[in-house]
């Protein structure tokens, strides 16, 4: 059992993540990890609905690191979504040890002064926080929408 990618996306499931990296990398399970919509028993009907079949696990990023590091997974190949960048802080800073995250969906969202650096990489001041911080914890920031797509370090399409 393990994880073969981790992904941020505030979409989270959806055509992007589990149609075209669901079946490149053969997904038989996903993690979504933030705390609202594990709370949330519409957002985990609808996701397990966009899950294609595949098994599913909607938890707060300490229950996600209780999973992943002590390898609880139900699926031999895991893919973990975020819905935020947040979500990947708190997880590390329970003490989840990542490698690599590749950021697929960051957009605008309402209140929020977001640039945009890529088609779907909208940044602002506290999410360039938080990729200082990963890259802190060791962590290597990549975005990439879809599999097709050129992987890019976040570092070199946003300066922070």
């Amino acid at each position: 059992m393990s994880v073969i990618k981790y992904r941020v996306d505030s979409r989270m499931l959806h055509g992007q993540t589990a149609a075209a990296w669901g079946k490149v990398l053969h997904v038989d399970e996903y993690i979504v990890v933030n705390e609202k919509v594990a709370k949330d028993s519409m957002q985990v009907t609808l996701l397990s609905l966009a899950s294609a079949g595949n098994k599913l696990q909607v938890v707060s990023p300490e229950k996600a690191f209780d999973i992943i590091s002590n390898e609880k997974f139900k699926g031999k190949k895991t893919f973990v979504v975020f819905k935020t960048i947040d979500d990947v802080v708190e997880t590390v800073k329970a003490g989840l040890k990542i490698d690599q995250v590749s950021i697929g969906g960051m957009f605008e969202e309402k209140g929020r002064d977001r640039v945009q650096y890529e088609k779907c990489l909208f940044v602002d001041e506290h999410d360039k926080e938080c990729f200082r911080f990963l890259e802190s914890e060791g962590v290597d920031l990549v975005h990439q929408v879809v599999p097709e797509y050129k992987e890019s370090k976040v570092k070199d399409l946003v300066k922070y």
